[in-house]
């Protein structure tokens, strides 16, 4: 392996890169801009290069200091994933591994254990619709808090209950939103684990989960809702993808789009009889596929499977 790096004086990532390189024990000559290399050399090579360095491996080019770091990452997966066998959550993820893994994975999606509060009956006369999460921008809140604000009109045919912990957005700060914009549908309940999370899920109909946190997976959440029978109104981020089928189980809609989320909701709120179709799904979801007895009997099956390969 052999590389090429365009550097300039001075320059910090250019030092890191080569060190890099060297760490790695890869040759490479460097072609430092200031040492009789011509900047228009390496901009017929890399035309829209901006920044130094600029590097190719082995005549292939990689771009500035955190793509070889990236391009070096991939090779030492590949060469670790070469003859294992892989579990992912979720067929929605095989894209993140797919560069570095090129066979099919085995899926085991999550299972829960399952709770006993989820025997009580619901007593609503209209749609309520929880977000139970953190209070993070990143899974949604302010996304959820102004769909609502576009369903002003509805306001008296749904209700809304967030619970969880204050985050990178706080309690004060929606109670101060939910009081400007007299959302007077909408009641904050703070944090609540165990029995109690179970308790404020059974007294909802919809599970609302607007995230585009950048690491989300399979949201152990959103099987919670199915065993206490809530529609999921989710988005297309992570394994989520995979968990719910559309009109199935719930509905998903693009990351961060507002109107989409009060589109949605408008539908539910319009049609109590699909809400009620879609809980019953996801209590027999739940029961075929995410408890925790069928987690680990699909578990041990994959194992089994690998060592009669091997």
């Amino acid at each position: 392996m052999k590389a090429i790096v365009w550097s300039k004086p001075a320059c910090g990532y250019c030092d890191k890169a080569k060190n890099l390189l060297t760490t790695k024990g890869i040759e490479f000559e460097e072609r430092n801009i200031a040492q009789g290399w011509k900047i228009q050399d390496l901009l017929e090579a890399a035309p829209n290069a901006k920044t130094m360095p600029q590097i190719w491996l082995d005549e292939e080019y990689v771009g500035g200091y955190y793509e070889l770091e990236n391009k070096l990452k991939r090779r030492i997966y590949k060469f670790v994933f070469k003859n294992v066998e892989v579990i992912q959550l979720a067929e929605a993820l095989k894209n993140d591994i797919q560069d570095i893994y090129p066979k099919t994975p085995y899926f085991l999606p999550n299972g829960v254990k399952k709770n006993d509060v989820v025997a009580t009956e619901r007593t609503n006369t209209i749609p309520t619709f929880i977000y139970l999460s953190n209070l993070m921008k990143d899974k949604g809140i302010l996304v959820f808090l102004e769909a609502i604000r576009n369903l002003k009109e509805y306001d008296n045919q749904f209700k809304v209950h967030i619970v969880g912990p204050s985050s990178d957005v706080t309690i004060e700060q929606l109670e101060v939103y939910i009081s400007q914009n007299k959302l007077t549908n909408v009641k904050l309940f703070g944090p609540a684990f165990n029995e109690k999370k179970y308790e404020h899920l059974l007294k909802s109909d919809v599970f609302v989960l607007p995230t585009y946190y950048k690491n989300e997976c399979f949201p152990l959440s959103i099987l919670e809702a199915y065993q206490t029978g809530l529609v999921v109104l989710s988005t297309d981020n992570g394994a989520i993808p995979s968990m719910v089928q559309e009109n199935k189980n719930g509905f998903l809609v693009p990351q961060r789009d507002v109107e989409a989320l009060a589109e949605r909701m408008r539908y539910l709120i319009k049609n109590p009889q699909q809400i009620e179709t879609i809980k019953e799904n996801n209590k027999k979801e739940f029961n075929e596929k995410y408890t925790e007895e069928i987690f680990i009997h699909n578990f041990e099956t994959i194992i089994d499977d690998i060592l009669a390969k091997h």
